[in-house]
């Protein structure tokens, strides 16, 4: 089986661009100081399932370094975090959270389960329209996906099951033709 790997980088969150980076449609933002080791070797986990998951944006904050102004506001309780602690937003939400860092499937899947089942997504139906189905499973890193369709089309009926591939798969409403 073939993973696709696209070169997605971790970005770097100051005060000045959190407030966009949380506002994304999926983001993972990694909380770290400049000193703590298990961050640093969190660190490559992230970044691989990085390249992994273009649909999903990346971010990493050095609470020693950034001016996490912003952040400590929203979570006072910051200085008591076990570090890394790993943030997943969901349009401006905090969808879920991993305290220390994981290995690389256990993050992988905390990732999927807090901010890929579930996702409302539009599948081509095979005559160039796309209809929308919710994410229920990813079989291997990349797909094929298991979708249940939200509405009757050429692929089944509403509530039906299907797998399709990442590429016949759109990841929001403007892609939707």
């Amino acid at each position: 089986m073939r993973w696709k790997i696209s070169k997605m980088a971790i970005d770097s969150i100051t005060d000045e661009n959190y407030s966009d980076f949380k506002k994304s449609s999926r983001a993972v933002l990694m909380v770290s100081t400049s000193t703590c080791q298990k961050c640093k070797e969190f660190l490559p986990v992230l970044e691989t399932i990085s390249r992994q998951s273009p649909q999903i944006k990346f971010g990493k904050t050095l609470l020693d370094k950034d001016r996490s102004i912003q952040l400590k506001k929203e979570y006072p309780d910051i200085a008591r975090w076990i570090l890394p602690t790993t943030l997943f937003f969901k349009k401006s939400s905090e969808a879920g959270r991993i305290s220390g860092g994981l290995l690389y499937s256990q993050t992988f899947s905390k990732i999927q389960e807090s901010l890929i089942f579930g996702t409302i997504v539009y599948v081509l139906n095979g005559s160039e329209i796309y209809v929308p189905a919710t994410i229920k499973q990813i079989n291997g890193r990349n797909g094929p996906y298991t979708l249940q369709l939200l509405e009757k089309s050429s692929l089944g009926q509403e509530g039906s099951i299907v797998q399709r591939d990442e590429s016949k798969i759109k990841w929001n409403l403007e892609s939707r033709v």
